[in-house]
């Protein structure tokens, strides 16, 4: 590969050249740290187009060679691998859990295929402006060329900004790593009116009540009825609907997340306060404290609830299980909510159906209820009995601002109660 023309600007460390086997002009940067000239397209056969093409390409790669920024890092879904690898290696480490990395997976394709329909092919192709189109056609096109649905429907709002924050975090890295030195201008959508919730909405104080008498029907009246009339299904079936019925309660009564209850919670991180002057008094008392353990995360934490006596009451029946069946005695060790027959947790999917399905029973469907509205429950229900929102968010693991947007529910009759009683 032959030099034919050459054409020397900025005191010789930009060069306009074209090729012997290449119809078009390039641009060549020296770099004086390598020693070397970096070769830019510059996709043009007018030598005129060419120069000014070149005079922008210097501009863009000048002020990252004296920063010493690699501008021959490779493209940018190179790049975006080794930012997974790097997850990946934190997973490895304890610091994240896999399915972070998993969903840092996700959210990476569009970004992807937005820069190729863009002609971003490197990660030094990208300028702060470079990515302002990305919310526009991440909400209103991305999803027939990702799902191939075209049902004419914008993406959610949270999960447009949910896109956006890996984006720029992906870029923070980038930054970090002296890749570019871009500050993207792409932002997160905020709206200035109040948008509805349409799911994990926090059960109203009836709603809840009427859930409560059904799933005590289906989990135990109808289990303790006369034989004939007993539905002919398996016992540890029966211990799955009564763990069910257990397990929203104490949600409803602790706050925690539903996962932290199904896979973080070991029968010995609960104490009892057992505080009473008789023996019955003692084990009616309803205060209790839960250490919920979360080394990868944001870290452990201690919930204080009147949960007690209902998670008592769940022991009692466990222990009576496990022993008419056969199953070992429960251990300190054991998970709270945990499938004797295989002394596994059980799957957090199969709670959220038959949540579903309790709601469907109920003919609550299309008002936003999930097994998640029970920590909006929990947090409306604390603050509307006058509990201090810097107690509520203690106690539930989060800030109180994070609190007011994503869990308060508070309903003007709720707020009457409070500032006017």
């Amino acid at each position: 590969m032959e030099i034919v023309e050459s054409h020397s600007l900025m005191s010789g460390r930009l060069q306009i050249v074209r090729f012997s086997d290449r119809k078009n002009y390039y641009a060549r940067i020296y770099n004086p740290s390598t020693r070397n000239r970096i070769a830019r397209s510059l996709r043009t056969t007018d030598i005129a187009i060419a120069t000014d093409r070149a005079i922008e390409v210097w501009s863009d790669l000048a002020p990252l060679i004296e920063r010493e920024i690699p501008v021959t890092s490779g493209s940018i879904e190179t790049v975006v691998q080794t930012y997974l690898d790097a997850e990946q290696a934190r997973v490895a480490a304890g610091q994240v859990l896999q399915g972070t990395v998993t969903d840092k997976q996700a959210q990476r394709r569009p970004m992807l295929l937005f820069c190729q329909l863009n002609n971003l092919r490197r990660i030094t192709d990208i300028k702060p402006h470079s990515l302002n189109g990305f919310t526009a056609w991440r909400r209103d096109e991305s999803r027939k060329l990702t799902t191939g649905k075209d049902d004419g429907k914008p993406l959610e709002l949270s999960s447009l900004n949910k896109g956006i924050r890996e984006v720029r975090a992906f870029f923070k890295w980038a930054r970090h790593q002296h890749l570019t030195d871009v500050e993207l201008e792409l932002m997160e959508v905020t709206v200035r009116h109040e948008r509805e919730r349409k799911k994990n909405v926090a059960f109203t104080p009836e709603d809840y009540k009427k859930l409560s008498m059904e799933l005590e029907r289906w989990a135990i009246t109808e289990a303790s009825a006369p034989r004939h009339v007993i539905k002919r299904i398996r016992p540890s079936h029966w211990y799955s609907r009564r763990t069910f019925y257990y397990l929203l309660s104490i949600l409803c009564l602790t706050g925690m997340r539903p996962t932290e209850a199904t896979e973080k919670v070991l029968w010995k991180d609960i104490t009892f306060r057992n505080k009473g002057e008789t023996k019955a008094a003692r084990a009616m008392d309803t205060a209790c404290t839960i250490h919920i353990r979360n080394a990868k995360g944001k870290g452990s934490r201690h919930c204080v609830s009147n949960a007690g006596w209902v998670i008592k009451s769940y022991r009692q029946y466990i222990t009576q299980f496990r022993s008419t069946n056969g199953y070992r005695p429960l251990k300190p060790t054991d998970n709270l909510i945990q499938y004797p027959p295989t002394e596994e947790t059980y799957r957090y999917s199969q709670f959220g159906n038959e949540m579903r399905a309790l709601v469907k029973r109920c003919n609550l469907e299309g008002r936003g209820y999930t097994i998640r509205s029970c920590r909006g429950y929990y947090v409306t229900q604390q603050l509307a009995d006058g509990v201090p929102p810097y107690i509520v968010a203690k106690n539930s693991g989060h800030s109180v601002e994070v609190m007011r947007s994503a869990y308060e529910q508070l309903s003007p009759e709720q707020l009457m109660e409070v500032l006017c009683s």
